[in-house]
């Protein structure tokens, strides 16, 4: 597959890359690169867009924005889609990043990456799933790689209690079924809390860096992050730290200007964490 050229800080760009060999539509990714001045860590980015488990693309406006933005700071990026609810329900989305994941290991020396220096992140119901696919022994298995090899993991805004945002919000009480069904028991053991619970300290999730963003105005999910954020601190990596961005909501933290790259504060925090790898 031959990349698009970018006109921007002499970048490359494939798309819509089959990762899995059913080659379901949903199961493709994109891949943005410098081709000068990457970054001398080589650090790739894996991005993984929110929308409720229901909607949602890897070429939105904010999926095409957050690969533009960590490119013109040097990063290789890659940016996944994965099958929505209704058409699949937990945990099949988590086990399609798993997928995902597996295929940029596999090949992102290809385009300049460093498959041993790979970062995962997310933005609200993406937050839930990158963190949830390195958490869930069941899924990250899937991935066939060693923990080392994800250098970090980043939560923006994430949904990491899933029966608290079943039950405490109208807009929760409307998305959570369709993507995990009704059960009580099926929204807390896809809580992160309880993955936490049940493996501890081998849970890869606790030995992992991690950057948990929040909005200042984020609903219930600043609560979310800072017991997420304890219980990690509990079983494993004091390498772990939460960011709040002023004058932002959970929808407007990643919010772009028009053909530029992304001028949220969000990002420029992502990009100060990543340079220590």
């Amino acid at each position: 597959m031959r990349p698009t050229k970018l006109p921007f800080q002499h970048a490359s760009r494939w798309q819509d890359i089959f990762y899995s060999s059913d080659r379901h539509r949903q199961k493709t990714l994109d891949i943005m690169a410098p081709t000068v001045s990457a970054k001398a860590n080589n650090v790739t980015c894996i991005y993984i867009h929110g929308g409720s488990w229901q909607c949602g693309d890897k070429q939105s406006v904010v999926s095409s924005g957050i690969l533009r933005a960590m490119c013109q700071r040097g990063y290789t990026s890659a940016s996944l889609n994965y099958r929505l609810s209704p058409e699949v329900v937990h945990p099949m989305h988590a086990l399609d990043i798993a997928q995902g994941i597996k295929w940029v290991h596999n090949n992102i020396s290809h385009y300049g990456g460093d498959p041993d220096k790979l970062v995962v992140m997310g933005h609200s119901a993406g937050a839930h799933l990158a963190l949830y696919s390195v958490a869930e022994a069941t899924v990250f298995r899937e991935m066939d790689l060693q923990s080392s090899s994800i250098r970090a993991l980043i939560g923006i805004s994430g949904v990491y209690n899933i029966a608290r945002m079943a039950n405490v919000t109208f807009y929760g009480s409307l998305v959570i079924p369709p993507a995990f069904g009704n059960r009580a028991d099926t929204w807390r053991l896809a809580s992160l809390l309880s993955v936490l619970a049940k493996y501890g300290d081998i849970c890869p999730l606790v030995q992992i860096p991690t950057l948990l963003i929040n909005a200042k105005d984020d609903f219930h999910l600043q609560k979310d992050s800072e017991e997420l954020l304890q219980w990690i601190r509990k079983y494993g990596t004091s390498h772990c730290r939460s960011e709040v961005i002023d004058q932002c909501n959970h929808f407007s933290i990643l919010h772009q200007q028009e053909e530029k790259a992304i001028s949220s504060a969000a990002i420029d925090k992502v990009a100060s964490f990543l340079d220590n790898f």
